[in-house]
């Protein structure tokens, strides 16, 4: 799940198999955090198809949990047995003076 500021680094895991709106797709909501791609993508990487969220629903836009958890409950149904979850923790927001040329503050989750 690719959060703010990744949906340009999609493209380097090679050429989408197929792609979707997220909000196309039963009990998905489309994001509205700046920086999210609202797509899902299917690419193969190597040996492995790989799913690529580019964007998912926070718990401050006011929907509720359900959508939040979504995406991670309903992605073992498509295969996924691994998810890595990207934040940036406020290191989009320029007032913070954190060098975002240097390596991203990243969760593995």
């Amino acid at each position: 799940m690719m959060g703010s500021g990744w949906a340009p680094a999609a493209g380097t895991f090679g050429e989408a198999a197929s792609s979707v709106a997220i909000g196309d797709l039963a009990g998905f909501s489309a994001p509205t955090a700046l920086g999210h791609g609202g797509q899902i993508r299917s690419v193969r990487v190597g040996e492995r198809k790989v799913l690529l969220f580019l964007g998912r629903t926070h718990l401050y836009e006011g929907r509720g949990v359900e959508p939040v958890v979504h995406g991670v409950r309903t992605a073992p149904t498509a295969g996924v047995r691994t998810v890595v979850l990207t934040n940036a923790a406020g290191g989009c927001v320029p007032t913070t003076g954190w060098d975002r040329s240097s390596s991203s503050p990243t969760t593995w989750t």
